[in-house]
């Protein structure tokens, strides 16, 4: 069996820095990275960024919840569809609540958005 290494490399930025994505480019080139798996929306936004530098990489948002509270940003949503929908690849939402709230604040397409857990009311 072939043996796979996984690097994982934590940026934590403040606020919006740009060279966020040049770094997040200049480790997939370096270590050739095929995807970038980014688990929340922050991630994603540099995540799609760092593929205008180096687009080898996939790119997969996986929401797993949000942050609340949570607002409408139309600058945020036009910025989501211009451009950081176009660089990615996949999109999945762990819940259809996390699908919806997907679409709702974050203007991403219903059918864009594969939802992992289709339960629609909680299990008591």
């Amino acid at each position: 069996m072939a043996r796979i290494a996984y690097i994982v490399n934590s940026l934590n930025p403040g606020g919006i820095d740009f060279r966020t994505a040049v770094k997040i480019a200049a480790l997939t080139r370096k270590h050739k990275t095929e995807i970038i798996h980014a688990h929340q929306c922050t991630a994603w936004f540099y995540g799609a960024l760092s593929r205008l530098f180096f687009n080898k990489p996939k790119l997969l948002l996986e929401e797993h919840g949000r942050h609340y509270p949570e607002t409408r940003n139309i600058k945020k949503n036009t910025v989501n569809k211009l451009l950081i929908q176009r660089l990615t690849h996949e999109i999945v939402a762990v819940s259809q609540d996390i699908g919806k709230r997907l679409t709702t604040f974050e203007g991403i397409p219903a059918n864009r958005i594969r939802v992992l857990c289709k339960i629609s009311k909680a299990i008591p």
